[in-house]
C-alpha cells in the first residue's frame, strides 16, 4: 500500500497478520522491496518451502546480478570467494596497453624483418587481420575467449 509518511516522503507499507495472529506492519522505500517482502510473508504463511530462484532484495545493479550469475555458472559448483581471492592476489594491470591493430602491425613487421616467406606474412595478415578488423580497438590484454 502506497502512502506518505510523517517525513512527507513516499513509502510502501506491507500490513497483515501471521498464521499465529501476530500483526505485521513494515514500511519500504520502494514498491519492489515491499513486493519481495510481501511474497516472502505469503510463502511463509502458506508453509511453502524456500526455493532456488526466490526473489530477494539486493543493492546490486542488473549488470552486477548478471555478472554474478555468469560467475557462478562458470565456477560450476565451486565456491566464489576462493576464486575472487585468487584473482585479487594474482591479477596485475598490464604495464603497456597495445591496441590489437597496432599489435598486428608490429607482428607483421617483425615477420618481414625476420625474412619470413611472403606467403606466410600474407596468410597471417589475412587470418589475423579478419579478427583485428572486428576487434581492432580493443587492447590485447582485453581479449578473452568470451
Amino acid at each position: 500500500m502506497k502512502f506518505i509518511n510523517r517525513g512527507r516522503t513516499e513509502s510502501f507499507r506491507v500490513t497483515g497478520y501471521t498464521a499465529k495472529g501476530k500483526q505485521i506492519r513494515k514500511n519500504f522505500s520502494t514498491m519492489a522491496e515491499a513486493t519481495v517482502h510481501q511474497q516472502g510473508l505469503e510463502s511463509e504463511y502458506l508453509g511453502l518451502p524456500k526455493q532456488d530462484g526466490e526473489l530477494v532484495s539486493t543493492r546490486l545493479s542488473k549488470q552486477q546480478i548478471a555478472e554474478a550469475e555468469l560467475a557462478f555458472h562458470q565456477l560450476a559448483g565451486r565456491p566464489l570467494l576462493p576464486a575472487i581471492r585468487f584473482y585479487v592476489e594474482n591479477f596485475r594491470e598490464p604495464s603497456v596497453r597495445v591496441a590489437l591493430s597496432e599489435a598486428l602491425n608490429q607482428f607483421l613487421e617483425s615477420k618481414k624483418a625476420s625474412n619470413s616467406r611472403p606467403d606466410t606474412v600474407r596468410s597471417l595478415e589475412y587470418k589475423v587481420g579478419a579478427f583485428v578488423a572486428k576487434h581492432g580497438e580493443k587492447s590485447v590484454c582485453d581479449v578473452n575467449p568470451d
